[in-house]
């Protein structure tokens, strides 16, 4: 009798930890997908800056969209965390503009996330961006 209970505290232990673990990588998997946006600090953001470090970012994937602040000398940036990171993006920044210092990463706003073409920095080779043009 002792034997077939610690069998069972075994095999419900197991199961728990099982559960725990296939919790675990699906929670990985859902922060993979998750769109998140980084904000960047930049003294002296000017529109022409802006401009330029718009196409600095053609060359990363995953960029969903970026919005210059220059009053405030931010510039954010709304990515697919599981294409690119904020490092990367960071990097592209800092190939343009002298100063750059990451500020803040967190989940993006739905409405940045959205499928808008015109705010994309790929949209010129992009064929979604395109296709009605095509027509």
């Amino acid at each position: 009798m002792k034997l077939s209970k610690s069998i069972s505290i075994a095999v419900a232990i197991a199961f728990i930890l099982a559960q725990g673990a296939w919790a675990g990588e699906a929670k990985q998997a859902a922060s993979k997908d998750q769109h998140q946006t980084a904000v960047y600090e930049i003294p002296g953001l000017s529109v022409d800056l802006s401009k330029d470090l718009v196409k600095g970012l053609k060359g990363i994937d995953g960029i969903l969209a970026a919005k210059p602040d220059t009053d405030a000398g931010t510039f954010a940036v709304t990515f697919a965390s599981a294409e690119t990171d904020a490092d990367a993006i960071r990097s592209a920044l800092g190939a343009v503009a002298s100063e750059v210092a990451l500020s803040k990463v967190g989940p993006a706003d739905p409405k940045a996330v959205k499928k808008d073409c015109s705010k994309c920095p790929k949209k010129s080779g992009c064929p979604s961006a395109n296709k009605d043009k095509k027509k």
